[in-house]
């Protein structure tokens, strides 16, 4: 499947990784990035822009209501929790 027809419609099907709102879309987008040099990439600005951490631990999600990223407390507690396990 060709992606042209998004691309040439100004949408960016990159988007949901660039702003990635759960702790699952998270970890697809690391997955993905073995594999793939454009996840790879926007692993590393994430890590750069400190929304996550330099270990790969979810710090913050994207907002639509706040059109930003924001740190929700569950997702603190989840991540201390996935690195005690």
């Amino acid at each position: 499947m060709s992606l042209t027809p998004i691309e040439n419609s100004g949408l960016d099907p990159m988007l949901w990784a660039k702003r990635p709102q759960s702790q699952n879309a998270w970890d697809l987008i690391v997955t993905e990035a073995k594999v793939d040099p454009r996840f790879a990439a926007i692993v590393e600005q994430h890590v750069a822009d400190g929304v996550c951490s330099a270990d790969l631990q979810l710090e913050y999600v994207w907002s639509f209501a706040a059109q930003n990223f924001v740190r929700p407390a569950w997702y603190v507690r989840a991540n201390g929790e996935r690195a005690h396990a």
